[in-house]
């Protein structure tokens, strides 16, 4: 993000510099040539949405339009309902009805392990994901030039070649429906210990899954609870954390404004970048969330799972111990957003954020979300200040 444009394609992703061990290739700088053919081609399609007209260039229709609009979806999950969580019930979508922006939920991962170690846990938590949502929720999966490619028999086949034998696989697949963004699987694998990365000592593998709000209300927070410790299970993952998140195009222009425009009031609703944090989060954490995975050396400085249940005493908050050293903390039964003008501010949230405090990650560069300074750090210490 950062304010560089990217390659113009449905997921917002681009995997056309992914072979770089580079700054090139996480996206942070582009060529002369591809930042002059990205603006004329956006230049176009907005023309094109400015005259009303359907820009197709993609299966999914243009998703790149400056023009965004709130959406009267009134089909509200009850978790992002009621006195302890979220009364914001719109969804953003552009004019072509396209879904830019939705409430949901985000589960992320960071493994400072090279990839050809976590390679098949990867895969094992891929294909529990795939179960827990059904075969047909995930449709689309993005190629080398950016472009989204039906995930047919082929295109698994290919994501699992992908996953097994490259050094530095990138891989997004996108919802089956076009413009619902209620599914989606992302991964960043690195060859850590590479002499290609000794300049980048905070980088890790990052994975993350979405899930709807619906999921949520369909089948309860206590599956959801199940399904995270599935999804970790096989991850030897250092940080992690699943909750309610703003889940959509961060990308488009337009769509980060309208979550800073919500995102202090909903300060349990997350904002997820894991692509760029792959390379900045080092052993640091993020702020707390419904679940908040901790591993090695992280627990092992806070005095273990013994050490760190001794210092939460907030009702309804857990520390369960994981196999490997690892643990989950829960701050509630069901995840909660808050509502800070109606004095809903997650007490327990606050007290997991304290303990972790000293290492708290601080965004230096403002490069992640693209917010400004004073909002960046506000963002980063919602809990604590």
């Amino acid at each position: 993000m950062g304010g560089v444009a990217r390659p113009l394609h449905p997921g917002g992703y681009s995997r056309t510099t992914r072979l770089l061990p580079t700054r090139t290739a996480r996206g942070f700088a582009s060529s002369p040539f591809l930042s002059s053919a990205r603006t004329s081609v956006r230049a176009i399609l907005q023309q094109r949405c400015l005259q009303g007209t359907a820009c197709r260039p993609f299966r999914w229709g243009c998703v790149h339009c400056f023009a965004i609009r709130g959406s009267s979806d009134a089909r509200v999950c009850r978790y992002t309902q009621g006195p302890h969580a979220s009364r914001w019930q719109n969804r953003i979508s552009a004019p072509n009805g396209h879904v830019l922006l939705r409430e949901g939920l985000n589960l992320c991962f960071y493994i400072r392990r090279p990839h050809q170690e976590i390679a098949r846990g990867v895969l094992h938590s891929l294909d529990a994901y795939v179960h827990a949502i059904g075969p047909g929720a995930l449709g689309w999966y993005v190629d080398e030039e950016g472009s989204a490619q039906e995930l047919d028999d082929t295109g698994w086949k290919r994501i699992q070649r992908e996953l097994l034998e490259e050094q530095w696989p990138l891989i997004r697949l996108l919802d089956a429906a076009p413009g619902e963004q209620r599914y989606c699987f992302d991964y960043s694998g690195k060859p850590l210990g590479d002499p290609s990365l000794e300049d980048e000592p905070d980088a890790s593998c990052a994975v993350s899954f979405w899930l709807p709000a619906e999921y949520l209300e369909e089948h309860g927070p206590d599956r959801v609870h199940e399904l995270a410790l599935e999804l970790a299970a096989p991850l030897p993952f250092y940080f992690g954390q699943a909750g309610l998140s703003f889940n959509g195009e961060t990308d488009v222009i337009g769509v980060l404004r309208e979550i800073r425009e919500r995102c202090f009031r909903y300060p349990g609703l997350d904002i997820p970048h894991p692509s760029w944090l792959s390379w900045h989060l080092g052993t640091r954490v993020r702020g707390p969330s419904w679940l908040t995975f901790l591993g090695q050396p992280l627990l092992g400085e806070l005095g273990g799972t013994a050490g760190l249940r001794s210092r939460l005493s907030s009702p309804g908050t857990t520390v369960q111990q994981m196999e490997g050293e690892r643990v989950v903390v829960t701050l509630a039964p069901c995840p909660e957003a808050g509502d800070t003008e109606q004095g809903h501010t997650l007490p327990a949230y606050r007290e997991l954020a304290r303990v972790l405090e000293p290492w708290l990650y601080h965004e230096e560069s403002n490069s992640g979300l693209d917010f400004p300074p004073e909002a960046m750090r506000r963002w980063e210490r919602r809990f604590l200040d």
